[in-house]
Order: structure tokens, then sequence, then C-alpha cells
């Protein structure tokens, strides 16, 4: 699924493209168990989807593989230097 940019930053785009994609198979799929899987705490997922918390390279990188970004995605993501 190409992610589609929000706030202008394709890396929160992306994670929010994958938060909803698991809500759509489980609509109860709570915010809390998909900053577990990427390995965030789920407050701080909170504040990077809201757009006021910026996350340090490496764990932008962690965060986009834990959420099953291809290589690809990756590079591309993280070439913007969105932060």
């Amino acid at each position: 699924m190409k992610a589609v940019e929000i706030s202008g930053d394709p890396f929160i785009a992306f994670l929010r493209n994958r938060f909803e994609t698991l809500k759509q198979k489980n609509p109860r799929f709570p915010l809390r168990a998909f900053a577990g899987k990427i390995e965030l705490d789920p407050s701080s997922l909170s504040k990077v989807f809201a757009g006021k918390k910026a996350l340090a390279p490496e764990t932008r990188l962690n965060c986009l593989k834990k959420a099953g970004a291809s290589k690809k995605e990756i590079d591309a993501i993280l070439k913007t230097g969105v932060n």
C-alpha cells in the first residue's frame, strides 16, 4: 500500500496508513497495540501522529521496519529528511 502524505511527513503517513489497515481488519484494534507492534510508547505515538513529537532517525527506521515497510519504502521515506 502506498502511503498518502499527511501533514507533509511521509513517515507519519505511512504509520497512519498501516494503523488504519489494521483497524479495517479489526475495528477494535487499539493504538496501544500498534505502538507495541512498532516498539514505541503509546503516548509517543499519539504525539507523533499529532505532529507534536519528532523521533530520532534511528527510531524512525526501527518503527518503519517493525511496521513492515519494504526497503524501497524505507529509503523513500527516510530520504525526505522531514522530521
